[in-house]
């Protein structure tokens, strides 16, 4: 099973979050979006990201 390590940053306002993704090995960060300041957003894009790291 091969891991990954990603470095998620999460620049949080009042209403919003931005959320940019780096690689471990010091590749290009990425900007991912923006999300609403909300519990149920935070939960949904913490369950998209974790699918994705079990697809690949």
């Amino acid at each position: 099973m091969q891991e990954f390590n990603k470095f998620i940053g999460l620049d949080v306002h009042k209403s919003t979050i931005a959320i940019s993704i780096a690689p471990e090995d010091g590749g290009e960060v990425r900007y991912f979006g923006e999300i609403p300041n909300t519990h149920e957003a935070l939960t949904k894009f913490a369950n998209k990201f974790n699918q994705g790291r079990q697809n690949a």
